[in-house]
């Protein structure tokens, strides 16, 4: 079911609204400063206002422009904006979004995309709308780890939590965002960061376009620190002084499968917040713009992260075949000592025999000898060994 927020200009708490119709009512009514300067409803009105006040916001709605006072006093006070709504609609309420997305005006194209499960996070620009499709990522269960992506039943204890990603598709105009999700994507959480930072609430829609992203890309990075935490035990495992090997390349080959099904997610990101980044200066207003700045360094940082965690467990596996192969040879080196140790005795039997005469056959001293040359050639090889290291 459709959730409906109402903020009001300037700034403050939102309003719960039961129906997305109340809120549209609002923010796309005609106001007398529009009546004034456009005339009728719709005439001279901003593109992308649909009759409504002309937006302070940028064409796209994810910018805003400068504030029109020069001299203000205190520029961390974000400007005061007509009201404006974020409508929060599942990813199985196509109709509905249909009907909102033709009354907004959305491109076709815009809501062809946002009904599509194959978009990769990306920002797509219109003429008076943009669209941002992104991708958060979530551990798949509390109560036990999984191989492998999804939810699913209980594997083995040993092996990397996998990976859940929730999709997000938001429509953003100068004065409504609309955003389409899936059942776990954490629109929660946006919430509360949106009402965490009521002193830029005032800068309109791109402060939830704000909200939205950091929330995406926190979540980006709480994964990467337990994928991380999870690196770093196998580092110690592998290292142990008898590893369970077949349980080593299970936990291995599990962890690079999560870590690639984060990076699904965060190397797109990085893209589109570098694009967002590019166009700062001009479209995002200077109260947003260090929120802005801070996503795009969460977001590259995050990436950068997935990057070296990905180089991290190839360098783990490739570390474990390299001490496996020493063990191997070890282990060839005290097989092939002790194969030499039994070689000599067996060489001494072999060449004097035992059923004809030879020297000292048929005496005492003679099987003394016999019996002293195959202990102390056996004991000189073994102190040999010893001394190399290859028993």
């Amino acid at each position: 079911m459709a959730t409906t927020r109402l903020y009001p200009g300037g700034g403050g708490a939102p309003r719960i609204l039961e129906r997305p119709d109340e809120a549209l009512d609002e923010v796309l009514a005609p106001t007398p400063a529009s009546e004034s300067a456009g005339g009728p409803a719709g005439e001279g009105a901003e593109p992308g206002a649909r009759g409504g006040d002309a937006s302070p916001n940028g064409a796209d709605g994810v910018g805003l422009a400068k504030p029109e006072a020069e001299g203000e006093a205190d520029r961390r006070v974000a400007p005061r904006t007509a009201s404006f709504a974020w409508i929060a609609l599942g990813s199985d309420e196509s109709e509905e979004l249909e009907r909102i997305a033709d009354r907004l005006g959305v491109h076709e194209h815009a809501l062809g995309v946002a009904v599509s499960t194959r978009e990769r996070p990306r920002i797509v620009r219109y003429a008076d709308h943009s669209l941002l499709v992104l991708s958060t990522v979530s551990l798949a269960s509390a109560s036990g780890p999984f191989a492998g992506d999804g939810p699913g039943p209980a594997a083995d204890s040993a092996l990397a939590p996998a990976i859940v990603r929730e999709r997000c598709v938001a429509l953003v105009l100068p004065r409504v965002l609309v955003t389409i999700s899936t059942p776990g994507f954490p629109l929660d959480a946006v919430a509360e960061t949106a009402d965490a930072e009521h002193a830029i609430s005032g800068c309109g829609v791109p402060f939830l376009s704000w909200a939205l992203l950091t929330t995406v890309v926190d979540a980006h990075i709480d994964v990467l620190e337990s994928l991380d935490d999870e690196a770093d035990a196998l580092v110690d495992a592998v290292f142990e002084p008898r590893p369970d090997t077949a349980a080593l390349q299970r936990r291995a080959f599990s962890l690079r499968r999560a870590i690639a099904s984060v990076r699904h997610s965060t190397l797109p990101m990085r893209e589109l917040a570098t694009s967002l980044e590019r166009r700062s200066p001009s479209t995002i207003d200077p109260v947003l713009l260090p929120y802005f700045t801070d996503v795009y360094d969460h977001t590259v940082h995050a990436a950068d992260w997935a990057e070296t965690l990905s180089d991290t467990v190839s360098s783990i596996m490739e570390t474990n075949v390299a001490l496996q192969g020493n063990r191997m040879n070890d282990i060839m080196k005290r097989v092939t000592s002790w194969a030499a140790i039994i070689a000599v005795p067996t060489a001494i039997t072999g060449y004097f025999g035992q059923n004809f005469q030879f020297l000292g056959f048929g005496t005492d001293w003679g099987a003394w000898m016999s019996l002293g040359a195959i202990a102390l050639s056996g004991l000189v090889l073994y102190a040999l060994f010893k001394r190399r290291d290859w028993l």
